[in-house]
């Protein structure tokens, strides 16, 4: 069965060349979730999780919580790979797909149906299958003509229709989302919430990063509130959402 658990993770950037002093001031000045702490060795670094321990099991929709520079979105790249803890372990079972920055992966200078083929080939879509994905991906962003441009000519609500298309195509076992929904007009809103629904209902596990409450009750039933690097409460969604917003 499809499962992440974290046992008490904590993830620390160390910093490389920079005034530590002048750093450590932006830095708590900011507010950022991270705690500056040096090191044994003197280096500085910044500790952005700090005694993580969760349990997302099959059939949790998850939404986490939290203000800006809480942690949320390095959760999340913690819970997809993207980062290894420092300290403490993380059990994943099940494909991951996410949703981050829309564009994250695509070369700038190449065109869409380039994109399309590699991204493809990165995802290992079989190669009798290469079609019916671009063609799926065209149908659904509207782009049809104009997948043969370079996509550093497309405006940002062409790029982030793309973006999402590309990254809703293969139906994963762990969806994670971070705050993507707010990219375009509302047009594209609402074909992207639809598809977001369809994902959710296909997915085995969805965690989702929002600032919209609303967002997090309609498509969440747990909620994680995120506050400088640490877990305050993981519970139903309306006891997290009252705590979080009194």
């Amino acid at each position: 069965m499809a499962h992440i658990i974290l046992d008490n993770v904590s993830l620390n950037y160390p910093i490389f060349h920079s005034d530590s002093k002048s750093l450590r001031s932006r830095l708590l000045t900011i507010g950022t979730g991270g705690v500056l702490k040096p090191s044994e060795k003197g280096v500085i670094y910044v500790e952005a999780l700090r005694g993580i321990s969760l349990k997302i099991q099959e059939g949790d929709r998850v939404g986490l919580i939290g203000p800006n520079g809480a942690g949320k979105s390095t959760l999340l790249k913690l819970l997809s790979g993207v980062y290894e803890p420092t300290i403490g372990t993380i059990n994943r079972q099940g494909n991951v797909s996410t949703l981050f920055d829309l564009s994250l992966g695509m070369d700038q200078e190449a065109t869409a149906m380039e994109n399309m083929r590699v991204i493809a080939a990165l995802r290992n879509v079989p190669t009798d299958k290469e079609q019916e994905f671009i063609q799926e991906v065209a149908e659904f962003t509207e782009l049809e003509g104009f997948l043969e441009l370079p996509i550093r000519t497309y405006s940002p609500g062409m790029l982030a229709r793309l973006g999402f298309g590309i990254a809703t195509s293969i139906n994963p076992e762990v969806l994670l989302i971070d705050e993507v929904l707010g990219a375009g007009d509302q047009y594209f809103m609402d074909k992207a919430i639809k598809r977001i629904e369809g994902l959710m209902d296909s997915s085995k596990i969805v965690v989702l990063a929002s600032h919209s409450n609303d967002m997090i009750k309609r498509f969440c039933n747990k909620a994680v509130y995120v506050k400088r690097g640490q877990i305050v409460t993981y519970d139903e969604v309306e006891k997290v959402l009252a705590q979080y917003t009194r």
